[in-house]
C-alpha cells in the first residue's frame, strides 16, 4: 500500500513538475536521490528502498526519466520494419539490438526516432543522432540529423548508438540506453559522451548541442575544518555530511577575501566580489589554476579532481613569433596569437623539428611525441625544466614542471 501511495504521489508530481522524492533511500539514508544523481549507473529498477520503490521511479529528475510524460511523446502506431508485426512493441523486446541506425522502415525512418519509448529515448534530453568525421581527427558530434551529417561529409549513427571500440559506450549521453552499454564505467564517468561536460574527464571533447552547453556542473562544495580547512567541489549534501564536512550549495561564494566562488562550475561570476576571481581562477578548488599556497601564482596546488575536472593543466594553444627570435609561448588562444602577429598552433601540437616534442607540456599527448625524452620537460615552453619557460595562467612563476 505504501508503495502504491508513493507511486501515485510521484506520478501526480511528474504530471506537473519533474521532482525527486525527498524521503526515498536505498538501505542507507545517504543513498538517496542526491546520491543517485551523481552516477547515472545508479538509475536502476533493481535499486530499491524498503518498500520496493526503485530509483528509476522515485528519482525521475536525477535519472532523467520525465521526458516522455512531460512532452507527450509516444511511439508510432504505424511504423514497422519490413513486416507489420515488427513494430515498436517488437523493437522494445530487444532494444539493445533493434534500436540502431540499420533498423529502418520502408521510408528510412529509424526505429530510435519512431519508437522513443520502446528505445528508452525519453530519459532526459534526446539526440537526433551522432556524426563521425574521420577528416576532423575522428571527431564525433551529437544531435546531428542524418541529412545534416551527410551534407557535412560525415558518417551518421542513430540515437543511442554504442561504439564498437573500448568499453562500447554510447556516442552521446542523450538517448543512450546505459543498461545496454559494454561497461558500467560508461555512465559513471561519462568520459566517452561527446555531449557531456565530463567528456575526456575534463570536457575537452564535449561539443555544444541544442540541449547541452558543455558547461560543468558541481553538486556543491564541502568544507573540512579538520583537514586544513580544505574545500572540495562536486559534493552532494549527503556525501559531505557522511564525511563530516560542512556543505555549501552549487555556486556558493566565500565570505572571505575577494568573495570568490568555491568552485568554478556553476559559479555566477557576475555576482562575485572581484573580477580577479574569474580572471585568475586562483580560488576555485576545481581549477588547475588554483593557488593553494597563497603565493599569488596559479599552480593547481589546491585543485581536487572531480567528475568533470582531472586537475591536469591544459594550454589554450601555442604561438610562434618569428620576429622574436623564433620564440614560442604557451597558453595562447588563436585570437590573441593573431592579434600579436604570431603563428598559432592548437593544444597538444607536436613540433616537426628535432625530437618531435610538444610545444607545451600542458595538454600534451605524450604518446604522440617523437621521443620518450620529450616528457622530461626540457623542451616545453611552459615547464620549469625548460630554460625557455614563459609564464602562463597555470604556471605563472615557472616553478611547475608540466
Amino acid at each position: 500500500m505504501a508503495k502504491l501511495i508513493l507511486a501515485l504521489m510521484i506520478a501526480v508530481a511528474a504530471a506537473d513538475e519533474c521532482t525527486d522524492s525527498d524521503t526515498w533511500y536505498a538501505k542507507k539514508e545517504r543513498k538517496n536521490c542526491h546520491w543517485v544523481a551523481k552516477k547515472s549507473s545508479r538509475c536502476k529498477y533493481k535499486l530499491k528502498d524498503a518498500e520496493g520503490m526503485s530509483a528509476m521511479e522515485a528519482c525521475p529528475e536525477a535519472c532523467g526519466t520525465c521526458g516522455c510524460a512531460e512532452t507527450g511523446t509516444s511511439d508510432s502506431e504505424t511504423w514497422y520494419r519490413k513486416k507489420p508485426n515488427r513494430d515498436c512493441n517488437w523493437v522494445a523486446k530487444k532494444k539493445a539490438s533493434r534500436c540502431k541506425a540499420k533498423t529502418k522502415d520502408a521510408s528510412g525512418v529509424l526505429s530510435a526516432n519512431a519508437c522513443p519509448i520502446a528505445c528508452g529515448m525519453c530519459d532526459g534530453p534526446t539526440s537526433a543522432g551522432s556524426c563521425y568525421f574521420s577528416s576532423q581527427g575522428h571527431a564525433v558530434m551529437c544531435d546531428y540529423t542524418e541529412a545534416d551529417c551527410d551534407i557535412e561529409g560525415g558518417s551518421y549513427y542513430g540515437p543511442g548508438y554504442m561504439s564498437n571500440y573500448g568499453d562500447k559506450c554510447c556516442h552521446c549521453k542523450a538517448s543512450c540506453d546505459h543498461s545496454a552499454e559494454g561497461s558500467a564505467t560508461c555512465g559513471e564517468t561519462e568520459s566517452d559522451y561527446r555531449d557531456s561536460f565530463k567528456c575526456g574527464g575534463d570536457g575537452s571533447c564535449c561539443e555544444t548541442t541544442s540541449y547541452s552547453t558543455c558547461e560543468a556542473h558541481s553538486a556543491g562544495s564541502c568544507y573540512f575544518a579538520s583537514a586544513g580547512h580544505a574545500v572540495m567541489c562536486d559534493y552532494t549534501e549527503a556525501d559531505c555530511d557522511a564525511e563530516g564536512g560542512a556543505y555549501y550549495g552549487p555556486g556558493y561564494m566565500s565570505n572571505y577575501g575577494n568573495k570568490c566562488c568555491h568552485c568554478k562550475a556553476d559559479c555566477d561570476h557576475t555576482a562575485e566580489g572581484s573580477e580577479t576571481c574569474a580572471e585568475t581562477e586562483h580560488d576555485y578548488r576545481d581549477s588547475f589554476k588554483c593557488d593553494g599556497d597563497g603565493d599569488g601564482f596559479g599552480d593547481g596546488t589546491c585543485c581536487e579532481a572531480t567528475s568533470y575536472q582531472t586537475c591536469e593543466a591544459v594550454s589554450a594553444g601555442s604561438c610562434y613569433f618569428a620576429s622574436q627570435g623564433h620564440a614560442v609561448k604557451c597558453d595562447y588562444t588563436e585570437a590573441d596569437c593573431d592579434a600579436e602577429g604570431g603563428a598559432y598552433y592548437g593544444t597538444g601540437y607536436t613540433s616537426s623539428m628535432g625530437d618531435g616534442c610538444c610545444h607545451c607540456g600542458a595538454g600534451c599527448d605524450h604518446t604522440a611525441e617523437g621521443s620518450e625524452t620529450c616528457a622530461d620537460g626540457a623542451s616545453y615552453y611552459d615547464s620549469a625544466a625548460s630554460a625557455s619557460c614563459e609564464a602562463t595562467s597555470y604556471n605563472n612563476n615557472c616553478q611547475i614542471s608540466t
